[in-house]
């Protein structure tokens, strides 16, 4: 069994290759990725070291077929992460997966219908509010609803007071 002292050491080293390593110009992408790959990242620092200028573009791939949830995570902060990945993604076990993807510009419209109905309320919201939701389908969710407030305030039955659609 390690002692506290040396997982703090291990801890503090590992932190401080992160540190050095963010704020390199000439760190080699190939150092980036095996900082990512075998410990991760440090949110309370930034930027990540995904978001290095050295990072290599194709470590998104490899990021993506990891084991661990929060390494795959990770590959959705790649903007141009191709949709057929960001599908995968978009079904992983882990919620914060799934929810990285559903907020994801290149997710696919075809997820959209099992990230709408999702266990996990925040995939829910983010699937919501995702870049690739149609503005149709957004007519459509809110006239489904039973009840809201129209303009001035009273609620209306039915869907969005007989079918009309009024600016919000």
């Amino acid at each position: 069994m390690r002692s506290r002292s040396t997982c703090w050491n291990n801890w503090r080293t590992i932190r401080s290759r992160w540190i050095a390593a963010r704020s390199s110009t000439t760190v080699p992408g190939e150092e980036l990725e095996r900082l990512v790959c075998e410990h991760g990242e440090d949110f309370s620092v930034s930027p990540l070291l995904v978001e290095h200028p050295n990072f290599p573009p194709q470590a998104f791939l490899r990021l993506a077929e990891s084991d661990e949830p929060s390494i795959r995570h990770l590959a959705l902060k790649n903007d141009d992460l191709p949709a057929t990945l960001v599908s995968v993604l978009a079904v992983d076990p882990a919620p914060h997966v799934r929810r990285a993807a559903a907020e994801h510009r290149n997710l696919p419209v075809s997820c959209l219908p099992a990230l709408l109905t999702d266990d996990d309320l925040q995939v829910v919201e983010a699937a919501g509010a995702a870049p690739a939701f149609p503005t149709p389908w957004m007519h459509q969710l809110l006239d489904a609803h039973p009840s809201r407030p129209d303009r001035s305030g009273s609620s209306s039955s039915g869907p969005r007071g007989g079918g009309v659609v009024r600016p919000v």
